[in-house]
């Protein structure tokens, strides 16, 4: 489960592993709510179709987080290009409702221009991520933040207001630039279920909002939500609700209990999660934001129990089902290249303030600082070209 952590006015975006107690209950929690079958996805071409996103499996990845780094940078910039060559066709930008609407009605659009004109995302098409809910909650504009925060809902007059003016702000931008997909949450599943506590139908409602302003604003520009593995076995708690509020399906998906032990990176595994993936989905195109699997500390005994081998049987298992499947029109991989020591220790530091226990602290740590297809040396992994086979192979659909 990922979440994020802002320094000053969020300033700072970058993804983490946290929540000991809200993860544990997420994974044991269940209720009941009304189910329903979901809606066919928008537009009357082939079922998995989306308007603007090129027929096919896109296989593509993200970057990293970590901050400009001389020697390595130059290596990243080239095992991107060689993805590039490969014929990797999609990118994804990321940001926070919060970090565009800097006061009432106040948008700061040359902040989400530079974001959609990075020139690694030149020419691919994009997966905007513009976040009214992520990990850890809502990530409102503060007026907005501090209401809902204190009880107002999702879908009380007050946000929805704002929530329809932001959207008809930003959805016109995301059209110049020709982006594909709208994604308004991150896994705001413990949030929902557990610390915020919130109704389906709340939910639903604020994504049946965002859906109802893209048919007519941007109707080309189709929305999803993020959610994860909580969605594969609890459906009923809201998934069912708000899936057909929805045009397609989005999941972040880690072989990784709620303790940061590696488990189910075996390839019946895989198999077993993502179809099951596709099966909440109930027809619905499925992206998976989010495909991430640890490779283990190479110098000394993993804490989490990860390892290379396991890293390369997720990757070559998950990237195989989704060539197999129409229904998964998109996977990133999470991510190119380690945390570095300097960005996942600021976590460690905030943790271990919190009273996160150590030998938690410890996997997290190996959790990031092993995370990627590329070590923290420019060396990469033998998933490395598993991956960049799958973009090969699904280049040309």
């Amino acid at each position: 489960m990922m979440t994020c952590f802002r320094a000053g006015s969020r300033g700072l975006r970058v993804a983490m592993m946290v929540g000991l107690a809200s993860s544990a209950v997420l994974l044991g929690c269940s209720d009941d709510a009304p189910s329903g079958d979901p809606s066919p996805p928008s537009g009357d071409a082939a079922p998995f179709s989306l308007p603007r996103l090129e027929p096919g499996t896109h296989v593509s990845m993200i970057r990293g987080f970590n901050p400009p780094d001389a020697d390595l940078d130059p290596l990243l910039d080239a095992f991107w290009q060689d993805a590039r060559d490969a014929g990797m066709r999609s990118g994804r930008i990321q940001i926070d409702w919060a970090d565009l609407e800097t006061a009432p009605g106040v948008y700061d659009e040359a902040r989400l221009v530079e974001a959609l004109e990075r020139a690694d995302l030149r020419d691919l098409q994009i997966l905007a991520g513009v976040y009214a809910l992520d990990t850890e909650g809502p990530v409102l504009p503060d007026d907005l933040q501090a209401a809902v925060l204190g009880g107002t809902r999702l879908d009380d007059p007050e946000v929805a207001e704002r929530w329809e003016d932001f959207l008809r702000w930003l959805l016109p931008v995301l059209d110049r630039y020709d982006v594909w997909g709208l994604l308004i949450t991150n896994e705001p599943d413990s949030w929902i279920v557990d610390e915020g506590d919130r109704p389906a139908e709340e939910v639903a409602a604020f994504y049946a909002q965002a859906n109802r302003i893209a048919d007519a604003v941007t109707p080309e520009i189709v929305v999803g939500a993020t959610h994860t593995s909580f969605v594969r076995t609890n459906p009923e708690r809201f998934h069912t609700d708000t899936l057909r509020e929805i045009d397609f399906a989005s999941y972040n998906y880690y072989p990784l209990d709620p303790l940061l032990f590696s488990v189910g990176s075996d390839a019946d595994a895989v198999r077993d999660a993502l179809d099951r993936y596709l099966e909440v989905s109930d027809g619905k195109p499925v992206v998976i934001q989010e495909l991430g699997a640890s490779a283990g500390w190479p110098d000394r005994p993993s804490d989490m129990g990860a390892t290379v081998e396991q890293q390369l049987t997720f990757y070559r298992t998950s990237l195989d089902v989704a060539q197999r499947n129409d229904q998964l029109r998109a996977v990133y991989a999470f991510q190119l290249v380690d945390w570095s020591a300097e960005t996942y220790g600021i976590f460690r530091d905030i943790l271990a303030a919190e009273g996160t226990p150590p030998d938690f602290l410890d996997r997290n740590d190996e959790y990031l600082g092993t995370l990627g297809l590329i070590d923290i040396t420019g060396t990469p992994r033998p998933a490395w070209p598993v991956f960049l086979d799958a973009v090969r192979a699904t280049a040309s659909p």
